[in-house]
């Protein structure tokens, strides 16, 4: 009789349980690996489903245990798991601020954007002295402006710049539709003291995810719960 260690080093496979499309990622076949998380933490939650069936001669009662859900922890937040929990949408607009020194009524933001718009600009009095609704390139020339509120001198010296360009990717937070995925799980662990994998495998569930942030720690890694649908073909494999 062998006696299992299954440890807590863990890697899972998530794969399309159906094709499917998941952001840019066109998957073509029912099994194909999606993206692979690695070092996560993982934990089985199973449920009880109790009842009693009478007969004329008997009184039985049974109780079945089912696997439930799944949390996968410590799940490093990239652009695959952004596009499993959000909905990919065209670039949006973004808004942002800068520090700036002026010199001549002139100064230059250094953004990696080619074109800003609704451009603020206040001195350190947090008074405006420009703004403009149009496009401007990073390089910033207050004369250009639509509104103005500087001496006929110029401006030189610091101020606080708002501005809003295109960003390079933008997600719906409200994502409607699940599509069903498989997860493979492979634990490194011990056999009678040796090195062994053991592995479970998810044959299909749904994901939901706490989508509630809070910004009071960076935020670098997210908890994903999988509900599993119960059809039967999940088991796990020990050697």
């Amino acid at each position: 009789m062998k006696t299992y260690k299954l440890g807590n080093k863990i890697d899972c496979i998530i794969r399309s349980f159906s094709p499917v499309k998941i952001g840019d990622d066109e998957l073509l076949f029912s099994n194909q690996p999606y993206t692979v998380l690695k070092d996560v933490k993982a934990s089985l939650n199973f449920k009880t489903s109790e009842g009693d069936a009478k007969s004329r001669f008997s009184h039985l009662h049974y109780s079945v245990d089912t696997l439930d859900e799944i949390t996968i922890s410590d799940v490093e937040l990239n652009n695959k798991i952004l596009n499993l929990i959000f909905s990919k949408n065209e670039d949006k607009i973004t808004s942002s601020m800068q520090n700036c020194e002026v010199e001549n009524n002139r100064f230059y933001l250094h953004i990696s954007d080619s074109n800003i718009f609704q451009v603020f600009v206040y001195d350190v009095d947090g008074k405006l002295i420009a703004a403009t609704g149009e496009w401007h390139e990073p390089e910033i020339i207050l004369d250009e402006f639509e509104y103005k509120n500087i001496s006929e001198y110029g401006y030189n010296g610091s101020c606080l710049v708002f501005y809003s360009s295109v960003g390079s990717v933008g997600y719906n937070v409200n994502k409607n539709e699940n599509i069903y995925l498989t997860l493979d799980f492979i634990i490194t662990g011990n056999a009678d003291d040796e090195l062994n994998s053991s592995y479970i495998h998810i044959n299909k569930c749904s994901l939901s995810v706490d989508k509630n942030m809070y910004f009071n720690n960076l935020i670098n890694a997210i908890d994903l719960k999988f509900k599993v649908i119960d059809d039967g073909e999940s088991y796990i494999t020990l050697e």
